[in-house]
C-alpha cells in the first residue's frame, strides 16, 4: 500500500514538474520583455532628462547611476548600443559646475573608453582634445547654457554662478540664479545685460569642461599605456594614440592651461603634460615655435584667464633660450609684452611685469658681446633697439613701459659694440635725447616757469637740473653712442638732431642735443662736413630765438665748434664776420689822417687792420647782439689760434659792447673782450685806427 501511494505521488510530482515548467517558460519570457523595457526607460530618462536637468544635484545623481551602469552592466546588449549617446552625456556633464558630476562624468568617459570600439575611441578622444583646446564649447540656444557638449535646460532657480562669484546686488542680495540675474538686469533697465552674463555662465562652463576633459584624458592616458607591450608610462601609450600632428596641435594650448590661474585646472593640466611628454624640455625645444606662437596669440584674447596663463607660461618658456630660437618671435615677443603690461585686469599687469624682466634680461644678454657672437648681437640691436625707441616703448604713456624701454636702450647701446649698434643710432639717438626730458619729473617744468615768483634763482635750478641729467645712463649711452658714430652714420643722423634743435622741447633735451653736436664736431672734425650746414643754420637761429640762458650758451658752444673743426676756412670767415656784424659793426672807409697817425711809444701798428665803423641803419635786437657774442665767446675757448687770425676784426667790437646800454649784450661781449687779449692797454693801442672807426 505505501508503495502504491509513494508511486503515485511520484507520479503527480513529474506532472506537476512538467505543468510548471511550461509555466516558467511564459513567464520568464514576459519578465524579460518586462525587464529591457524598464531598463530602456531608466536610461532614456536618465539620459534625455536627469542629466540634463535645471538642479544641480538632479545631474549629479543621474551622473553617478550612469557611470555605475556602465561598470557593474558589462555584457549587457542595451549598453553596449547605447554608448555613443552615453557618451555625449558624460562628455556634456563634464563642465559642470559641481566638482563630484566632472569626476563622476571623467570616470564614466574612461569606462566608454574601455567598453567601446576603435571608431568610438578615437571619437571619444577628438571630443576631449576638442573640449581641451577650446574649439568645442558650443553656445547653448536660448534659454540653456553650454556645459561641455550638452544644453542644461534653465528654470528661474538653475544655479548659473556659485555662490559670492559675482558679488551681490547693491540690496545685499545674491547673484547665482537665473531668476536673480533677470531680475538685476530689469532692475538696472538693461534687459540685455542677461545676455552677457550667460556669456560669463558659457565661459566658466568652457573652463570647468577643460578641467572635467582633462580628468578624462588622464584616465584615457593610464588605459592607453595598460593596453601598450612594455608601457609602465602613460606618456609613451596616449602619444602613440594621438599621432604627431594632434599631439604637436596639443601641446600649445595645453601649456598654456599647465599655468591657468585656476590651481584645479593648472593641477590637471599639469597631470596631462606629465602623461603626454616624457621629456618636457625636448618636447618645449622641439614644439618651440609652435607653442611661442601660440602664446603670442593668447596674449590678445578677450578672456584675462587666458591673457595671464599666456603671460606666465611665456615667462617660463624663455628661460635660457638662445637668440636662434628668439628671433623669429623677438619682435612681436616685445610688441605683445609691452602691451600686456597695461591690461585693464591687474593680475594680468602683474603676470606681465613678469614676462617683461624676462625679456628685458634675455633681450641684455643677446645684446652683450661678451656673452652672444657680434652676428648675433647686431641682429638683436637690429630689432629690439629700433622697436624700442618707437610709440610702443620709451613714446608710451605708460611709465613703467618707459623705464624698462629706456634701461634696455641705454645698457644695449653700451654693451653692444661699436659697429653692432651703428645701423640703429640714427633712429635711436634722437629718441634718447628727447627722453632726457621726458623721463624728467614734470613738476620741475612748472618751477622753472615760476621760479622768479617763488623767490627761486632760475640759473641755478637749471644748472641743477643739467647736472642731473649728465649723471643720468641716458647720457651716458649717448656718450657711448658718440663715440661709436662715424662719418656717413653721423650725416645720416643730421636731420634728426636738427628737427631737435628746431622742435625740441625741454631744458635737458636742448642742451643735450647741443652738446651732443659738440662731442661730434670735436671727435669727427671735417668728416662731419657734410652735415655742418644742415647743423649750423638751426643753431645760430636758436640761439637768438632761445630764452634760457643756458641753453643758449650751449647752442653757442656747438655751432662754434662746427665752425673751427667741420667746415671750410672760407665758412669759418663768413661765420665771424656774421658774428661781428651781428652787433651793427660793418666795415667802411675812414677819415685818412686817422690811418695816418702815428701809433704811440711803444705800440705796434696792425698793418691788417680793417677800418670798422658802426652803421646805424642796422637796427639789431639785443637777442641778436648778445647771439654774436656768445659765438665769439665760444669761439675762442674752443681755438685760441683761429680767434687770434681775427682779433682784429673782432676785438674791437668786443670793446664797444662792453658798453652797451643792454646788461645780457654787455655780459657776453665782455667775456669776448677780457678773454680775447692778455692785455688791455696793449689791445686798445694795437687796434686804435679801428676803435676810431667805430667810435667816429
Amino acid at each position: 500500500m505505501q508503495s502504491q501511494q509513494q508511486q503515485q505521488q511520484e507520479q503527480g510530482n513529474q506532472a506537476t514538474d512538467v505543468n510548471g515548467t511550461g509555466g516558467n517558460s511564459n513567464s520568464s519570457r514576459s519578465s524579460s520583455s518586462s525587464r529591457s523595457a524598464v531598463q530602456q526607460y531608466l536610461l532614456d530618462e536618465l539620459v534625455s532628462s536627469m542629466a540634463v536637468s535645471p538642479k544641480e544635484e538632479v545631474r549629479c545623481a543621474a551622473c553617478l547611476l550612469l557611470v555605475s551602469l556602465v561598470q557593474l552592466c558589462r555584457g549587457s546588449p542595451l549598453i553596449a548600443s547605447r554608448l555613443p549617446q552615453l557618451q555625449a552625456t558624460f562628455t556634456g556633464l563634464l563642465g559642470d559646475n559641481n566638482e563630484l558630476t566632472q569626476d563622476l562624468a571623467a570616470r564614466g568617459v574612461s569606462l566608454v573608453y574601455s567598453r567601446g570600439g576603435g571608431a568610438l575611441q578615437q571619437q571619444l578622444l577628438s571630443q576631449l582634445l576638442g573640449l581641451l583646446q577650446g574649439s568645442n564649447a558650443a553656445a547653448g540656444a536660448a534659454g540653456t547654457t553650454s556645459v561641455g557638449a550638452a544644453n542644461v535646460k534653465l528654470s528661474g532657480d538653475s544655479k548659473v554662478f556659485q555662490e559670492g562669484q559675482l558679488g551681490n546686488t547693491p540690496g545685499g542680495a545674491g547673484l547665482t540664479t537665473y531668476r536673480e540675474l533677470c531680475s538685476l538686469a530689469n532692475e538696472l533697465g538693461q534687459p540685455d545685460l542677461i545676455y552677457r552674463f550667460m556669456d560669463l555662465a558659457r565661459a566658466s562652463s568652457a573652463l570647468s569642461a577643460k578641467r572635467g576633459a582633462a580628468v578624462g584624458v588622464a584616465r584615457i592616458a593610464r588605459l592607453a599605456a595598460a593596453s601598450t607591450a612594455g608601457g609602465e608610462q602613460a606618456g609613451g601609450g596616449l602619444a602613440v594614440l594621438l599621432g604627431r600632428e594632434r599631439l604637436a596641435a596639443l601641446l600649445p594650448k595645453l601649456y598654456r592651461l599647465t599655468h591657468d590661474p585656476s590651481p584645479k585646472v593648472s593641477d590637471s593640466m599639469s597631470a596631462i603634460w606629465t602623461a603626454l611628454v616624457d621629456d618636457p624640455r625636448a618636447a618645449l625645444d622641439e614644439h618651440f615655435d609652435a607653442i611661442a606662437r601660440s602664446l603670442l596669440s593668447d596674449l590678445g584674447a578677450r578672456l584675462w584667464r587666458v591673457r595671464q596663463a599666456a603671460c606666465s607660461a611665456l615667462t617660463d618658456l624663455l628661460a635660457g633660450r638662445r637668440w636662434k630660437q628668439l628671433a623669429p618671435q623677438m619682435e612681436q615677443l616685445w610688441t605683445m609684452s609691452l602691451r600686456a603690461v597695461d591690461d585693464v585686469k591687474e593680475s594680468v599687469r602683474g603676470a606681465a611685469a613678469g614676462l617683461l624682466r624676462a625679456l628685458r634680461g634675455i633681450s641684455l644678454r643677446c645684446m652683450d658681446l661678451q656673452q652672444t657672437s657680434a652676428a648675433d648681437v647686431a641682429s638683436c640691436c637690429a630689432i629690439v633697439l629700433p622697436l624700442l625707441a618707437g610709440s610702443q616703448g620709451i613714446g608710451s604713456s605708460v611709465g613703467d613701459v618707459r623705464a624698462v624701454a629706456a634701461d634696455v636702450l641705454c645698457t644695449g647701446i653700451k654693451t653692444g659694440g661699436p659697429a653692432q649698434v651703428l645701423p640703429v643710432l640714427p633712429v635711436v639717438v634722437p629718441v634718447l635725447l628727447e627722453a632726457l626730458s621726458g623721463l624728467e619729473d614734470a613738476r620741475l617744468n612748472y618751477v622753472e616757469q615760476h621760479a622768479e615768483a617763488v623767490g627761486i634763482d632760475a640759473e641755478r635750478l637749471a644748472a641743477a637740473r643739467l647736472a642731473a641729467a649728465r649723471s643720468s645712463s641716458i647720457s651716458e649711452a649717448l656718450e657711448s653712442a658718440a663715440r661709436s658714430l662715424t662719418g656717413p652714420a653721423a650725416v645720416e643722423l643730421a636731420p634728426g638732431l636738427a628737427a631737435l634743435i628746431r622742435r625740441g622741447v625741454g631744458l635737458n633735451t636742448k642742451v643735450g642735443t647741443a652738446r651732443f653736436i659738440k662731442g661730434l664736431a670735436s671727435r669727427l672734425g671735417q668728416d662731419l662736413k657734410p652735415a655742418a650746414p644742415q647743423l649750423l643754420k638751426p643753431l645760430l637761429s636758436a640761439i637768438r630765438n632761445e630764452n634760457s640762458g643756458a641753453v643758449k650758451r650751449t647752442y653757442a658752444g656747438a655751432a662754434a665748434a662746427i665752425a673751427v673743426r667741420s667746415v671750410s676756412d672760407k665758412r669759418q670767415d663768413k661765420f665771424i664776420a656774421d658774428a661781428v656784424s651781428s652787433y651793427g659793426a660793418v666795415a667802411m672807409p675812414i677819415e685818412p689822417y686817422i690811418l695816418q697817425q702815428q701809433p704811440q711809444q711803444g705800440a705796434v701798428a696792425n698793418p691788417d687792420a680793417t677800418p670798422m665803423s658802426v652803421d646805424e641803419s642796422f637796427a639789431a635786437d639785443d637777442a641778436s647782439r648778445q647771439a654774436g657774442g656768445l659765438l665769439l665767446r665760444e669761439l675762442l675757448r674752443e681755438s685760441g689760434d683761429t680767434f687770434s687770425k681775427h682779433a682784429s676784426q673782432v676785438l674791437p667790437v668786443a670793446f664797444l659792447a662792453t658798453h652797451d646800454e643792454s646788461s645780457s649784450v654787455s655780459s657776453a661781449w665782455s667775456a669776448v673782450w677780457s678773454e680775447g687779449c692778455p692785455s688791455e692797454p696793449a689791445a686798445l693801442r694795437l687796434h686804435t685806427a679801428e676803435l676810431a672807426g667805430l667810435i667816429a
